[in-house]
């Protein structure tokens, strides 16, 4: 890709943090190839960096994490299992966010990438984003929540491959329940969108082609981006001296974000360690 472009990147947590990193690490890649790239986020930063800019005030977010909170502690006790990571349930009900991006960002942007949607923009925000600007909006799935109702894991449930509805996330049996509402909202919209997917794993690919929110979509698979001036080919020998680790023995590294996630399988792992 020759021509230069001015891109922007639309990300939920902060791009210092955690998972966020990822758009932190997106944008000096893209920069790094000659490209203008800005961040958009919804978390509230505390720190000023050129090209990254929040949404959210401080008392924003101090409400909004109160809010959460509560509405986890509800939702573990009654209303939905907790397993399915319902965060993408409330897109209903969240305001529009499409008018505070369009005073951000350049009056010519040629595309969006959109990484983590939770409680950021529903899918009216990015058919009204690709109307007022016309340009196209790549979706680099973290996880389930594009294709789904409301989910960002379905384990075994295939329902995200029809309308969802009789959601397990919600032990619910109703077919016209708060998934297929969402569902349904969703295909109104994404289907007038110029959308592309982008998955980061084959697995996480093939579900995106049985997804029915996207069979008319184009679908790309593409790995994560690393950084090559940090993570490069070296010694292991002189590695393993330089950390103090032994270097005659076999070294299994593994991590995430909370061991306490079932879907990240710690507990098999500590039963086959």
């Amino acid at each position: 890709m020759n021509k230069k472009l001015n891109i922007v990147i639309l990300t939920a947590p902060d791009p210092k943090k955690a998972a966020g990193i990822l758009a932190y690490d997106l944008m000096k890649a893209l920069n790094s190839s000659g490209h203008k790239t800005i961040i958009v986020t919804n978390s509230y930063i505390n720190y000023y960096e050129s090209g990254i800019y929040s949404l959210t005030s401080f008392s924003q977010s101090i409400v909004t994490r109160l809010f959460d909170k509560i509405k986890r502690i509800i939702e573990r006790e009654s209303y939905s299992n907790p397993d399915f990571f319902m965060h993408s349930i409330n897109q209903l009900q969240q305001k529009l966010n499409y008018k505070k991006i369009l005073r951000i960002i350049p009056n010519k942007t040629d595309l969006f990438i959109y990484l983590f949607p939770r409680s950021y923009l529903n899918a009216q925000d990015l058919y009204l984003l690709n109307q007022h600007t016309k340009a196209p909006i790549y979706w680099y799935m973290m996880d389930m929540a594009p294709m789904t109702g409301g989910c960002h894991y379905a384990w075994d449930c295939m329902n995200y491959t029809q309308e969802c509805g009789c959601c397990p996330g919600l032990f619910s049996n109703d077919k016209n329940d708060e998934t297929n509402i969402i569902w349904n909202n969703k295909n109104k919209y994404l289907k007038n969108t110029n959308i592309i997917l982008i998955a980061g794993s084959e697995w996480q690919y093939r579900q995106l082609n049985q997804a029915s929110l996207f069979k008319e979509k184009r679908k790309y698979k593409i790995l994560l981006p690393i950084d090559n001036n940090i993570f490069k080919e070296g010694s292991t020998y002189e590695a393993r001296l330089e950390m103090n680790l032994p270097v005659n023995k076999r070294i299994l590294f593994f991590g995430a974000v909370s061991a306490n996630s079932k879907r990240k399988g710690f507990k098999e792992l500590a039963n086959a360690l």
